[in-house]
């Protein structure tokens, strides 16, 4: 009822939907690419849209997903995507602990996700 009152409003949902499902394709369908910049780009995903940031130590806090979980979304075996969390861990970009990852540089991992 509101939407149909207010079509700047609806306009607006609209948008915000589009802008998030563009946003989804561009971790989730990329399968070619190798499984660092996959994983790289859904822990930057989701740091940006659920993670926690502290503003104390600048590390954002990612609650919920596994490993196995991280797997299956990108549709790479549990090793696969433990080798790339690995090499992020290495870096001193990600921090994993039980179903939270700590990320510690987001910009790091923009960068290793690769061009858009």
């Amino acid at each position: 009822m509101l939407l149909s009152k207010r079509p700047e409003a609806k306009l607006a949902l609209l948008r915000s939907l589009e802008h998030r499902n563009r946003s989804d394709e561009l971790v989730y369908t990329l399968t070619t690419r190798p499984p660092l910049e996959r994983a790289s780009r859904l822990l930057a995903h989701l740091a940006d849209t659920a993670g926690t940031p502290d503003p104390r130590t600048g590390i954002t806090h990612i609650t919920g997903p596994a490993q196995k979980d991280i797997a299956a979304a990108l549709q790479l075996a549990v090793s696969t995507t433990e080798n790339a969390l690995r090499t992020l861990r290495y870096h001193g970009i990600v921090e994993a602990r039980y179903r939270k990852f700590l990320v510690h540089d987001v910009d790091a991992l923009r960068h290793l996700a690769g061009p858009v």
